[in-house]
């Protein structure tokens, strides 16, 4: 699980029910609280921040692999050719193949009637990058939990959801095709 620094104006905490989750107290009131804070939140780095959806274990090394992969326009003709073949195969309305920055969907490649949301917590995509064995399958969005509270989707009218992760030569989870 994920950690939390508990950062609070209480002088103290009983954090032995906690154990698990807080990983660090400060008190608001200590001396230097605010440097001690800082440190903590940058000795974490970005593999260990709470984000609002889930991410790769190796999410830093993931980011530094999909910004290399974002600079690289040749690979648009190829990645185009998959989604439509992607669509074609699925006789779905649209493919797309979609690069995974931080924060943010970056559309490589598509074809048909599909648009992505931006917004990496949006995105089918996010969790399509996190799935076992790097592919989900998605029978009816709007019954599904983990996404039945994301308006982005639905107002894509995006029913039904295939996608599979795109891995760099490194081995890297950087993109993903969804259909």
């Amino acid at each position: 699980g994920t950690g939390c620094i508990l950062y609070t104006s209480a002088e103290s905490v009983e954090t032995a029910s906690f154990e698990e989750t807080v990983v660090d107290f400060v008190p608001k009131g200590a001396r230097d609280a605010e440097e001690t804070l800082l440190a903590l939140v940058e000795q974490t780095g970005v593999e260990s921040t709470q984000a609002p959806y889930p991410v790769p274990e190796s999410e830093g090394e993931r980011i530094k692999a999909a910004d290399r992969l974002g600079s690289r326009p040749e690979l648009s003709g190829p990645l185009g050719r998959l989604a439509r073949l992607a669509a074609a195969r699925y006789d779905a309305t649209g493919a797309a193949v979609s690069l995974l920055r931080r924060d943010r969907q970056e559309l490589l490649a598509r074809t048909g009637s599909i648009t992505p949301a931006e917004a990496r917590e949006n995105t089918l995509s996010t969790f399509a990058l996190t799935a076992e064995d790097g592919v989900m399958a998605v029978g009816d969005t709007l019954t599904d939990p983990r996404f039945v509270d994301i308006d982005a989707v639905h107002e894509a009218g995006i029913g039904a959801y295939l996608g599979a992760t795109v891995y760099d030569p490194e081995g890297q989870a950087v993109a993903v095709l969804s259909v």
